[in-house]
């Protein structure tokens, strides 16, 4: 085998580990930007503040609260559907890479393995 038998088995590969190192740094960017967005502790505090009674929640506060609420929905709303997207486009970059070793395998058969 030369180099370019080399370069053409390997290609679809690295293509595949380009892909799956893409997918992995992803995942590892959803998974910190949702921990970001944990405001678990301050809803916690909110609602022992409330039950206390050291605050009153006037009726701008309830407005103000849910607001807030639907802003950060439709934020998690629009990040869930980006992450969609990018994991659609992955997926068809695995199937071209899957084609391509297809074809690379066939490639060297043809080439090396003789009737």
């Amino acid at each position: 085998m030369n180099k370019r038998d080399f370069t053409i088995l390997f290609t679809p590969i690295f293509v595949l580990v380009i892909i799956g190192a893409t997918a992995l740094m992803g995942a590892h960017e959803c998974n910190r930007l949702s921990q970001v967005g944990d405001g678990h502790q301050k809803y916690e505090t909110f609602v022992q503040n409330v039950q206390s009674g050291r605050w009153q929640i006037t009726t701008d506060r309830w407005l103000t609260i849910m607001r807030v609420h639907q802003a950060t929905r439709a934020w998690m709303s629009e990040f869930e559907a980006d992450g969609r997207e990018l994991l659609l486009l992955l997926a068809l970059m695995a199937l071209l890479g899957i084609i391509s070793q297809v074809y690379t395998i066939r490639y060297i058969r043809k080439r090396f393995v003789k009737p």
